[in-house]
């Protein structure tokens, strides 16, 4: 069942390491760099493992972003502050798009990287009560690179811990 009304859906959650943009603004060549530093960091990197969810929060809305409109936030799942494996990841993902050229394609619109899962966007005059579901091993094993309906998939190192969940450089 969904945790709130409106939720993504489920074959939809994932964690963002790296938004890059809009789609239509990335030309050939930045795509096959995109792609090439995923399927290294893929092929170099162990999927993170954490217990998820760690806690629960609601994002303010964004009034530049066009998912965003008519004052609707974000309501999301967090993964545990500690879990370093994510920020790794990031990183790692941040020196192979820079060794291509393409990193300055990520936006800086929010500096702090703070892994987490969105549930949903949606107007919410108060923020929703998220009952936090007991927290169980999760592995994030598949990276996601998405342009626009056209989605790439690489499966990072992994133990296939218990459930998993994919991570994405979203375009």
């Amino acid at each position: 069942n969904p945790p709130i009304e409106g939720s993504i859906s489920a074959d939809e959650l994932h964690i963002t390491l790296a938004y890059l943009g809009e789609a239509s603004e990335i030309d050939e060549a930045q795509r096959e760099a995109i792609l090439e530093a995923c399927q290294t960091l893929a092929d170099t990197s162990d999927a993170p493992e954490s217990l998820f969810p760690a806690s629960t929060g609601v994002f303010p809305p964004d009034p530049e972003a066009p998912d965003t409109e008519d004052g609707a936030e974000a309501a999301y799942y967090a993964a545990p502050a500690h879990t370093g494996g994510f920020s790794s990841l990031r990183e790692d993902l941040m020196t192979h798009l820079d060794a291509r050229g393409v990193s300055q394609l990520v936006s800086t619109k929010h500096p702090v990287f703070n892994p987490h899962v969105t549930l949903t966007y949606a107007p919410l005059d108060t923020p929703p009560a998220l009952n936090l579901p007991t927290p169980v091993p999760v592995e994030f094993s598949t990276l996601i690179v998405r342009f626009a309906n056209e989605i790439h998939t690489f499966d990072l190192q992994g133990k296939e811990a218990g459930p998993a969940l994919p991570l994405t450089a979203a375009v």
